[in-house]
C-alpha cells in the first residue's frame, strides 16, 4: 500500500515538473510561441476586462477636449476648413495654458490663411502640434511634419503613434522614438513636458507605457462654440485644450473602452496617464512564472490530499480565487498579471493528472468491475463515504463441490494456482455480463449484478454469467492430468431482491457489499445446489425475470437455514437461445 502511494506520488511529481517546464516556455521565441500568442490574444481580453471595470479613475479636470464633430460640420460647413479659423480659436483659448492640434497641417493651404495661424501661434507661445508618424512594412517610422513654416513656428510638436496589440487594438503609447538618429517626443509626452516642464516621468527609460483608459468621459467643448467664444472662459483657464477631429474614419481605433475611438480622445487617455501618474505595472514574465510556480505546487497538494473530484472542485476555487486576486490588484494597484497562462497551466495540470487517475483507477477497479462501467463510476470517486442505497440487484454465490478432498490431492501450491486459475476465468465472465466481484473466500466468490450501476436485466445477465462459467470449467478440467482424478464441480446459488449495496468498514478501511436477505437466501442457494446435486440453483424471483430464458425445475417447499418460511426455488437445466 506504502509503495503504491509513494508510486502515486511520484507520479503527482512527474506531471508537476513537466507543467512547470512547460510554463517556462510560454513566451515568444520559444517553442511553444504559438501556445503563447494565443494564450496571449486571451490575456488582451481580460486585460480589457479589468480596464472597463475601473469605475474610480476619473478623467483630469485639466484636459479639455474640443472636438470638431458632426453639429460643428453643420455650424461651419464641410472640413476641412481656412486656418484662419484655428487661429481665431488659439486667440479665444488665451487663457488655457496649452493648444493641442491633433489636426495634420502637413501641406500649405493659402498663404494668407498660413500667415493668420502662424501670427497667431506665434503669439500664444502655447500651441502643441501633432506630427503624423507611420510604420512601414520593414519597421521604419515615416514621418509626416507640419509644413515647413508652420515647423518654423514658436509651436512645438509630438509625434502621433499608437501601437497595436496582437488584436489589433490600441493599449500602448510611446515616450521617446528615434527617427534618423534624433529623439523624437510622443505627442502626449510634448503636451505634458508643455504643461508640467519640472515633471519627472517614472517610467524612463522605457520606450513605451499602458495607457490607462478611463470609462467616464472628459469635459468637452464643441469647436465651433470655441470659435464663437461661446464657453466660459474659466472653463479653460490653466488648462489643456486638446483640438480633434471626430469625424475622419481612418483615425478611428479599438480601444479597450470602445471599438471606435478617436485618435484624439486616445491622446486624451494617454495623457491623463502622464498627467495623473496612473501608470499600469505589467508584471514581467520571470514574477509571473514564480506566481504560476506557486499556483501549481497548491494544486500539487491539493490532489495529494484529496479526492479527484474534491480536488477539482478545489481547483477551480483556486482558480476563480486567482482570477479575483488578480482583478483586485489590478483596481486597486494597477498591477497587471498574468492571468490566461495561470489558469491555462493549472488545467493542464488538472487534465494530466485526471488522466493518469483515470488510468490509475481503471487498473485498480478493473478487478473487481466491468471496464464498460468504468467510466461511470470514477468520475463519482469522490462518494465513497460508508453507507450506500438499497437497489434491487441479483446476487451470485459459487463455490468449488468437495473442495477439501480436492486439497488433498495436490500440494498447497498448486491448489493455490488452480483457485487463481478458476477465479480468473470466473472474473473474466463478469466483466463481460456486468457482474462487480465483491469477495473471494478461498475457492468461493460473491458476483453482484445490478450495482454499483443499476441495469434492469440483472436476473438474466447473472443466469448467462453462472451457465458460462459451468462451460468455461468443462475446459478447465480437461486441461489437468486425469491420472490425478480431478472430478470436481461447482454449486452456484442466485438470488435477485432488494439489497443495501455500498461501503461498508471503518473510516481507515473499507469495502464494497451487497447486504440484505437477498445475499443470505443467495449463500444458502449455493449450498443447496451441493444437496440437489445441481449446478445452478436460483429463487423464485430471478426466475420471474428469467423464466423465459431457461429451462428449470421447480423445486417447491424447500426450507433454508435461518428463514421460518418454506422456499420455492428453481434448478437450472438448461438454457434457451436468447437475445438480451
Amino acid at each position: 500500500m506504502l509503495l503504491k502511494i509513494e508510486k502515486r506520488k511520484l507520479a503527482l511529481s512527474l506531471i508537476f515538473f513537466i507543467t512547470i517546464f512547460l510554463g517556462f516556455f510560454l513566451k515568444a521565441n520559444s517553442p511553444l510561441a504559438w501556445i503563447s500568442e494565443k494564450l496571449e490574444r486571451l490575456e488582451l481580453i481580460f486585460y480589457d476586462l479589468r480596464v472597463k471595470s475601473q469605475k474610480n479613475f476619473l478623467p483630469s479636470k485639466d484636459i479639455i477636449l474640443i472636438p470638431i464633430d458632426e453639429e460643428s460640420i453643420k455650424k461651419l460647413g464641410l472640413f476641412p476648413w481656412k486656418r484662419s479659423l484655428h487661429a481665431r480659436v488659439i486667440k479665444n483659448l488665451k487663457k488655457t495654458k496649452v493648444i493641442a492640434f491633433d489636426i495634420g497641417f502637413i501641406t500649405p493651404s493659402e498663404s494668407k490663411e498660413d500667415k493668420i495661424l502662424i501670427q497667431s501661434i506665434n503669439q500664444s507661445k502655447n500651441v502643441i502640434l501633432v506630427t503624423l508618424a507611420l510604420r512601414e512594412e520593414a519597421g521604419r517610422l515615416k514621418i509626416l511634419y507640419p509644413f515647413s513654416d508652420l515647423l518654423k513656428s514658436k509651436a512645438d510638436t509630438g509625434f502621433a503613434l499608437y501601437p497595436y496589440d496582437l488584436d489589433g487594438v490600441v493599449r500602448r503609447s510611446y515616450f521617446l522614438e528615434k527617427f534618423e538618429n534624433k529623439k523624437l517626443k510622443s505627442f502626449p509626452l510634448s503636451i505634458l513636458t508643455k504643461y508640467q516642464p519640472q515633471i519627472k516621468i517614472p517610467l524612463y527609460p522605457q520606450k513605451d507605457f499602458l495607457i490607462n483608459y478611463s470609462s467616464l468621459n472628459f469635459n468637452k467643448i464643441a469647436y465651433y462654440k470655441i470659435l464663437k467664444g461661446d464657453f466660459p472662459e474659466n472653463s479653460v483657464k490653466n488648462k489643456i485644450a486638446l483640438i480633434y477631429s471626430k469625424i475622419d474614419i481612418p483615425d478611428y481605433f479599438f480601444t479597450p473602452i470602445n471599438r471606435k475611438t478617436p485618435g484624439g480622445e486616445i491622446t486624451a487617455h494617454a495623457l491623463n496617464t502622464l498627467l495623473q501618474e496612473k501608470y499600469i505595472y505589467r508584471m514581467p514574465f520571470i514574477k509571473n512564472y514564480l506566481i504560476n510556480f506557486f499556483l501549481i505546487i497548491l494544486a500539487y497538494f491539493i490532489l495529494l490530499r484529496f479526492s479527484l473530484l474534491s480536488s477539482w472542485m478545489l481547483i477551480l476555487a483556486e482558480i476563480l480565487f486567482f482570477s479575483f486576486i488578480s482583478f483586485k490588484l489590478f483596481l486597486t494597484q494597477r498591477i497587471w498579471i498574468n492571468i490566461s497562462q495561470g489558469i491555462f497551466l493549472l488545467v493542464i495540470f488538472s487534465l494530466i493528472t485526471a488522466l493518469y487517475e483515470s488510468l490509475r483507477l481503471k487498473k485498480i477497479f478493473s478487478q473487481f468491475i466491468p471496464k464498460s462501467m468504468l467510466e461511470k463510476i470514477i468520475i463519482s470517486s469522490d462518494k465513497l463515504e460508508l453507507g450506500g442505497e438499497q437497489i434491487e440487484a441479483s446476487i451470485l454465490f459459487s463455490d468449488i463441490k468437495s473442495f477439501v478432498s480436492l486439497a488433498e490431492k495436490i500440494n498447497p501450491l498448486e491448489l493455490m494456482n488452480f483457485i487463481n486459475q478458476f477465479h480468473g476465468i470466473t472474473a473474466k465472465i463478469a466483466q463481460k455480463y456486468q457482474g462487480t466481484i465483491l469477495d473471494y473466500q478461498g475457492d468461493a466468490q460473491m458476483i453482484v449484478f445490478g450495482a454499483p450501476l443499476k441495469n434492469p436485466q440483472h436476473a438474466k445477465l447473472a443466469v448467462l454469467a453462472a451457465w458460462e462459467i459451468q462451460e468455461e470449467l468443462k475446459k478447465i478440467k480437461e486441461t489437468h492430468d486425469e491420472e490425478r482424478k480431478l472430478n470436481f464441480e461447482i454449486g452456484i446459488g442466485i438470488a435477485t431482491g432488494k439489497i443495501a449495496y455500498g461501503l461498508v468498514g471503518s473510516k481507515n478501511y473499507k469495502q464494497y457489499a451487497a447486504l440484505g436477505d437477498s445475499t443470505n437466501i443467495a449463500s444458502r442457494l449455493q449450498n443447496l445446489a451441493k444437496e440437489l446435486k445441481a449446478y445452478l440453483v436460483i429463487n423464485e424471483n430471478t426466475y420471474k425475470k428469467v423464466k423465459e430464458l431457461i429451462e428449470a425445475e421447480l423445486i417447491p417447499n424447500i426450507k433454508i437455514k435461518g428463514k421460518e418460511e418454506a422456499l420455492n426455488v428453481y434448478k437450472v437445466i438448461g438454457i434457451r437461445k436468447h437475445r438480451l
